[in-house]
C-alpha cells in the first residue's frame, strides 16, 4: 500500500470538543485530508471500534486511508488502511503479525537510532516529533536538525509532527520530510476546512 498522503491528521477527542470527533474528521476529509490515525488511546475498545466502525467508510468515501493506533486487531477486524505504534513498541512483532494483510505500518519515533530501528525492522513511515514546542504539551522540541539528519539517514518516509501549523510546515518539507502530521493545530482549528487549505497551499510548493 502506497503512502500518497502528505498531510496526517491524528485524532484527539477532548482537543476537537466542542466539536464531535466524527464531525471534525468529515470536514478534513471534505477539506483534502487523505490520512486519517484514530488515537483516542484513552477510550474503551468497543468505544474505540464504534467510532472506527462510523469513520472508515467515510474515509474510504474520500479515497482516504484510516489508520488505528496500537491496536494490530482491530485494524485487521475492521479493513482499516493501517496501524500506528508508539515508540519503543516492536515493530519487528507487528510486521510478522500483518504479513498477510495489506495494512500500512506506522511508527512513532524521537531518535536518530530508533528510526534506524524502525526502518530496518519493517515500518513503512516514521512519525517524528515533537519538532517544534507542542501546542499541547511542554515537551523540549528535538528541532528541525534531527529531522534533516533523520531524512538523509533513513530510506522510507518522515512525517514531522509536533507544534507543526501551515505557518512552519515548509520548513519540515525543506528539511526532507515527506510530510506533515498534526493534532492540535487540525482538532483545535475554529475554521477546519480554511485550516487543511492553508496546509495544502503549504505543502503544495514541495509535491
Amino acid at each position: 500500500m502506497t503512502i500518497d498522503f502528505h498531510l496526517y491528521m491524528i485524532t484527539d477527542r477532548h482537543r476537537a470538543a466542542p466539536f464531535e470527533l466524527v464531525d471534525r474528521v468529515r470536514e478534513a476529509l471534505a477539506a483534502g485530508v487523505r490520512a486519517v490515525q484514530l488515537r483516542d488511546k484513552d477510550l474503551p475498545r468497543a468505544s474505540r471500534q464504534a467510532i472506527a466502525k462510523t469513520l472508515l467508510p467515510l474515509i474510504h468515501n474520500h479515497s482516504a486511508k484510516l489508520l488505528i493506533n496500537s491496536d494490530i486487531d482491530l485494524a485487521i477486524d475492521l479493513g482499516a488502511d493501517g496501524i500506528h505504534l508508539p515508540d519503543r513498541f516492536d515493530i519487528r512483532a507487528a510486521r510478522r503479525r500483518i504479513a498477510d494483510q495489506p495494512l500500512l505500518l506506522g511508527a512513532s519515533v524521537h531518535t536518530l537510532a530508533r528510526a534506524q530501528d524502525a526502518a530496518d525492522t519493517g515500518a513503512d513511515f516514521v512519525v517524528l516529533s515533537p519538532i517544534f514546542s507542542p501546542l499541547s504539551k511542554p515537551y523540549p522540541p528535538v528541532g528541525l536538525a534531527l529531522l534533516s539528519q533523520i531524512c538523509r539517514s533513513v530510506s522510507i518516509p518522515i512525517f514531522a509532527l509536533g507544534g507543526i501549523t501551515p505557518e512552519n510546515c515548509q520548513q519540515c518539507l525543506a528539511a526532507g520530510a515527506h510530510g506533515v502530521a498534526a493534532v492540535s493545530a487540525l482538532m483545535t482549528s475554529p475554521n477546519l476546512s480554511a485550516t487543511v487549505q492553508a496546509f495544502r497551499k503549504q505543502l503544495r510548493g514541495f509535491l
